[in-house]
């Protein structure tokens, strides 16, 4: 930034600098009443035009410095926009790997929930099953132990007849 200032600057003093000689010249032109006072505005308008001279070349010098600080800054802008670029496709394929596992995590955690509930119908089936076979064999002990004490009966009934 105070580069640029610089260069305001010096433009400024380009300007005053062409308003004087404008002035001298003027004067120049205009007819000497006094070839002393001639001899000093020139030696005045040669000091002038040295020091616009030297102005012009820094104004040159500060004009290279300033493309060169362009490139430098255009060049440092793409190397950003690069790496940024490049940060953002990683960023992205991080996020879409975060994203498959997750998803490969649910699916799994889905088909063992899945799993699970279907271990937990068959074992539930099973268990009724199993309950319904003690329920039977109940039954059919009980269905015995009246058969057996219906034939012990017969049988004593048997025994005291004869």
């Amino acid at each position: 930034m105070d580069q640029f200032q610089e260069i305001a600057d010096n433009f400024k003093k380009l300007q005053i600098l062409d308003q004087k000689l404008n002035e001298l010249k003027s004067r120049a032109e205009a007819p000497a009443e006094k070839p002393v006072q001639v001899k000093e505005e020139n030696v005045e308008l040669q000091l002038l035009l040295e020091e616009l001279e030297q102005q012009q070349k820094i104004s040159v010098q500060l004009s290279e410095y300033n493309t060169k600080l362009q490139k430098r800054l255009q060049k440092k802008k793409s190397t950003l926009i690069k790496v940024q670029d490049e940060f953002d496709v990683f960023k992205k394929s991080q996020n879409d790997f975060i994203q498959k596992r997750k998803k490969v995590f649910q699916e799994q955690q889905d088909i063992e929930e899945q799993n699970a509930l279907k271990e937990e119908k068959r074992l539930k089936s099973s268990l009724q099953l199993l309950l319904d076979r003690n329920r039977n064999l109940k039954d059919e002990k009980q269905l015995i132990e009246n058969k057996l004490a219906v034939m012990k009966n017969n049988s004593a009934k048997n025994k005291k007849k004869n």
